[in-house]
């Protein structure tokens, strides 16, 4: 079952720092009521704190079981072993996407670097660097800038530790 829609707002304080508020909201609310439901809270919000809002928006989540062909996950997935792939638009301007439990047969032993000559993968960076098509829908990828991204400049295995496994490591020292 999919979370019920979110409103959240960025506030950064004095120091720079950052921190979010969200708000889950009615899952009958149209996807145009939140730009008007985000602007109320912000407002509210914004009476309420010392700190400036940086950001707003809305996030939705979707229920798994409408998309077919989607797998359970692996015996041995573990999502602290990430594919990441770094991108550019042609301004120059950086963009990244990592991806939890990348598969490992798509990462060469010797050197983890992702294969960019396999199919998924390439099916992939093609889609990040041109768009994904959802029937008769294109939605173009883009930096934070709102530019295009136009190449792969990395693609390489990442392995994170979540911090709960890092504090453990910590205590055990």
């Amino acid at each position: 079952m999919a979370k019920s829609p979110e409103v959240y707002i960025t506030l950064q304080d004095s120091t720079g720092r950052r921190s979010t508020v969200t708000v889950s909201t009615q899952s009958s609310n149209g996807v145009g009521e939140f730009r008007g439901l985000a602007r109320a809270l912000a407002s509210t919000v914004d009476n309420l704190t010392d700190c400036v809002i940086v950001d707003f928006g809305a996030r939705l989540s979707f229920d798994p079981t409408l998309f077919t062909g989607l797998k359970a996950a692996a015996l041995e997935s573990d999502v602290e072993n990430k594919g990441f792939f770094g991108f550019e638009s042609a301004a120059g301007f950086a963009s990244s996407v990592t991806i939890p439990g990348f598969r490992a047969d798509k990462i060469d032993d010797d050197t983890n670097l992702i294969d960019t000559s396999d199919a998924d993968v390439d099916a992939f960076v093609t889609a990040m660097t041109s768009s994904f098509v959802d029937n008769t829908l294109n939605i173009v990828p883009t930096n934070s800038r709102d530019e295009a991204l136009t190449q792969l400049t990395a693609a390489y295995q990442q392995l994170r530790r979540s911090r709960k496994q890092r504090s453990a490591i910590k205590l055990k020292a």
